[in-house]
């Protein structure tokens, strides 16, 4: 369609980061999942002495995105 869309707040990044789905009418107006989970498991990781994570996340698109962006920066 001609219509714009744009991501709201901690959507997942394959919105704009995958061909899959990025649109040129579609835009980001905050963060996306991946730049949580780097801020958030970067200091989980370096900042605590926190040796094990379990990671509990919704069972649809932005739980499984939030899932594996932080399970990839805290591996």
């Amino acid at each position: 369609t001609d219509t714009p869309f744009v991501a709201g707040p901690a959507a997942a990044a394959d919105i704009t980061s995958d061909s899959q789905y990025c649109h040129e009418r579609v835009f980001r107006a905050s963060e996306n999942t991946a730049m949580d989970a780097r801020s958030g498991g970067r200091y989980v990781a370096n900042e605590t002495d926190v040796e094990r994570v379990f990671i509990m996340a919704a069972d649809y698109s932005f739980g499984r995105a939030v899932a594996q962006n932080y399970r990839t920066v805290l591996e």
